[in-house]
Formats: C-alpha cells, sequence, structure tokens
C-alpha cells in the first residue's frame, strides 16, 4: 500500500481523502504515482514536491 506525501518546512504531509480528514491510501504504486505526477504539474517550480511513499 502506497501513501502521497511531501516535506514543507522540515514537516512532513500526508495528502488526505477530500472526503475526510484520513490519509488517502492506495494499493498500487501507479495509480499513486499519476496523482502525484497531476499535483506536481501545478505547483510553482520551486514547491515542495509530492512523492510517493511505501506504508
Amino acid at each position: 500500500m502506497f501513501t502521497i506525501v511531501r516535506v514543507r518546512n522540515g514537516v512532513t504531509e500526508t495528502l488526505k481523502d477530500s472526503s475526510s480528514h484520513l490519509e488517502k491510501i492506495f494499493v498500487d504504486s501507479i495509480t499513486a504515482s499519476h496523482l502525484a505526477f497531476a499535483l506536481n504539474r501545478h505547483l510553482l517550480p520551486n514547491a515542495a514536491k509530492w512523492e510517493i511513499r511505501s506504508i
């Protein structure tokens, strides 16, 4: 299982499910990778990038 995280100012943020306050969990890395890519595409160049982590 996988989750999407980023580190901003030394604090790790985990992507949350939009319909709750719980972390968004992915069964496969491909789906997580596609969403992380889409999220990073809309960030400023110097912003903290989203990355996939195994849980």
